[in-house]
Parts: structure tokens; C-alpha cells; sequence
């Protein structure tokens, strides 16, 4: 497990390095102002906030210095928090037993919950993308009492009102990414699978947006030993217990490029 995060960890790095310099280069949403990280970080980034799990705390950094970083705030979140993803003004977290949402004040960096879903305790790795957050949860890892190996699918565009759109039966999903209009799961021994999505929105008020999604499977590799990954621009980075492996992809095509071996 220690092995598997730290590679989390190094994948993020080094994909901060490429891209770290733009500020509104996020996958998710052309509105966000996140940098971009694996799905089982457990940090993240909105502004010049540094958000940094610590046991059932979550730590606050002012890093508009980045010379100079100062603590700024400490929020007492659930047990059991493991991920966190920025995602506009808001923050994701994954927990064993839910996903909850805080929201951020802009002037001070504070977190409020304004949001929480609950499910059967699992891991839960999170990630938004246009108002909707995809939610994997696995069985195994010594975080499950459940038998729960699924992909969910909620509606977010209140996170006040969260409402679950699909439930999808998986292998043992963990990572996940999207880019453009493809999701990419790490599902266990099932190896890494690819959807297309396919969204409908419907404004209903000025908070709340009815959306509708369908995954159709556009490709399923077996052989892939994967973990958590990262996907942007038709690059994908893939982290296992004893590598990080660097594809390009085009379509149903998948074409390695690197491997950084432990």
C-alpha cells in the first residue's frame, strides 16, 4: 500500500511539472482552477490553498509564496478520509463511508461541509467533471467491510443536493480519470477500461442542473496492472506497485512510451 502511494504520489509530480504552470489547464472543466493530480491523491489544490489530508484532519497551506508557505487553517473532516479533488471552489473528499463537499472562502482558504453522500464502507477514490462526480469503490485493501465493487455516477451541479445518477458493477475499481469525453477506470484484475460518456443537461434553476450520462465501453485491457492513473491530452500515466508506465492513445489504441520502474 505504502508503495502503490508513493507512486500516486511521484505520478502527480511529475505530471505538476509539465503542466503545472497553467493555471486553468484542468481536465475537469475550463472553470477550474486546480492543478491536476491522480484520483487517489491525497492532496489538492484550489488558488493559492494547499489542502493536505492529515489523519481526520484536513490542513490548510497559503502558497501564494510558494517560498514561503504558511498554515492557514485545519478542518476536523470524517474517519477514514483517504482522497481529496478540487474541483472549482470546492473539495471532494473520498471516506470509507461517504464523499463529502466542502466548500472554500475564497478570502481565508476555510472549508464548510455544504454536501455528503453515504455508502457501505469502501474505499472511494473521487473525481468532478461538468457537475458530475464519478465515485469508485472497492472491496479488499483492509478499508472494506463490504463486498462492494462499483462505479457511481452523482449529480453535483448543487453540491447541497447531491443526487446519484448511475450505479455501475465493476471488478475492483480504483483510480480514475477522464479526458475529453472518455473515463478511464483501473478495475483490479480486469485491468484498465475505457468509456465513452455520453451527457445530457437540462437547467432546471439557477442551482440545480438536471443531467443525465450512459457509459458505453469503448475499450477493456486485461494486461494493464493498474493502480491510479492520470490522463491529459491523449497522454496517459499509469502507476502500479513497481512502475509508472507513460502511454499515448488514440481511439482504442494504446501505444507505451515510458516506464519508470521502482
Amino acid at each position: 500500500m505504502r508503495t502503490n502511494r508513493w507512486f500516486a504520489v511521484l505520478t502527480a509530480g511529475i505530471f505538476a511539472l509539465n503542466f503545472g504552470g497553467c493555471q486553468n489547464n484542468s481536465y475537469t472543466d475550463p472553470s477550474s482552477t486546480t492543478g491536476e493530480a491522480g484520483s487517489m491523491s491525497r492532496f489538492a489544490i484550489i488558488e493559492d490553498t494547499l489542502y493536505a489530508i492529515n489523519s481526520a484532519k484536513i490542513n490548510a497551506i497559503d502558497i501564494s509564496i510558494p517560498t514561503a508557505p504558511l498554515k492557514a487553517s485545519r478542518t476536523d473532516a470524517a474517519w477514514g478520509i483517504e482522497t481529496l479533488f478540487a474541483y472549482n471552489n470546492y473539495l471532494y473528499v473520498g471516506a470509507f463511508d461517504g464523499m463529502y463537499i466542502y466548500e472554500q472562502e475564497v478570502s481565508t482558504g476555510d472549508l464548510t461541509l455544504v454536501g455528503h453522500t453515504s455508502h457501505a464502507r469502501s474505499c472511494d477514490p473521487v473525481i468532478v467533471s461538468q457537475d458530475v462526480a464519478y465515485v469508485t469503490l472497492h472491496a479488499g485493501g483492509g478499508c472494506s467491510v463490504s463486498n462492494t465493487n462499483v462505479l457511481e455516477l452523482y449529480n453535483v451541479s448543487d453540491p447541497s443536493k447531491v443526487t446519484q445518477i448511475l450505479s455501475k458493477n465493476m471488478w475492483e475499481p480504483k483510480g480514475l480519470d477522464i479526458d475529453g469525453n472518455q473515463l478511464f477506470v483501473c478495475d483490479g484484475d480486469a485491468g484498465l477500461k475505457v468509456y465513452d460518456i455520453n451527457r445530457t443537461a437540462t437547467e432546471v434553476n439557477a442551482t440545480y442542473t438536471d443531467i443525465n450520462v450512459t457509459l458505453t465501453r469503448a475499450m477493456n485491457d486485461s494486461t494493464l496492472d493498474c493502480y491510479d492513473l492520470i490522463a491529459h491530452n491523449n497522454i496517459l500515466y499509469i502507476s502500479n506497485e513497481d512502475s509508472i508506465v507513460q502511454y499515448s492513445y488514440t481511439g482504442e489504441t494504446l501505444t507505451k512510451l515510458s516506464t519508470i520502474s521502482q
